[in-house]
């Protein structure tokens, strides 16, 4: 129930509390990574995170109850059972971890508030495509946009020829 709660959290909120913990004043300010790409990172797992394992949780589960009279009979130990419901749930584990990416690589609020949005070092293609629209640069804006897209298919087609060339094995 928490995670499945936590998967609609909304990023700017997350964004603030990883900038209020990571502060100067706050609890983890000695670490001095506000404004920096390992801020990002925190932020972004902490987006992505309850996505990926209800999903995952969900998918085990429904593995497991379907298998688990199976496992019992024919006294599969834990390697074995472990191995058979990875095989069984790779193509769905792909389409979740692909779920997390998408919300991570659509990600702007966040990652503005604790990474500044610093040229060179914490702009992110989204936070880019904010400032430009932002600075009325439609134009370059939208090719950033387009440019995303195109990047995301890519990498979509990359895992989906991994998926059909495991399935055909």
């Amino acid at each position: 129930v928490i995670l499945n709660s936590f998967m609609g959290i909304p990023p700017v909120l997350v964004g603030l509390v990883v900038f209020l913990l990571f502060a100067k004043d706050g609890p983890f300010g000695v670490f001095e990574i506000l404004f920096t790409p390992y801020a990002m990172i925190i932020a972004q797992f902490i987006i992505i995170f309850p996505i990926i394992a209800s999903l995952s949780y969900e998918l085990f589960l429904k593995i497991w109850n379907e298998y688990r009279d199976h496992f019992r009979s024919l006294n599969i130990p834990f390697k074995g059972r472990v191995s058979i419901i990875l095989r069984n749930s790779l193509q769905i584990l792909f389409t979740i971890i692909m779920t997390g990416f998408g919300r991570a690589i659509s990600e702007v609020g966040a990652i503005m508030i604790v990474g500044g949005n610093i040229e060179n070092y914490t702009r992110s293609m989204t936070t880019a495509i904010s400032l430009e629209t932002r600075k009325g640069n439609f134009d370059y804006a939208i090719a950033l946009g387009i440019f995303l897209i195109l990047l995301t298919i890519l990498i979509n087609v990359f895992v989906y020829l991994i998926k059909v060339s495991k399935k055909n094995r």
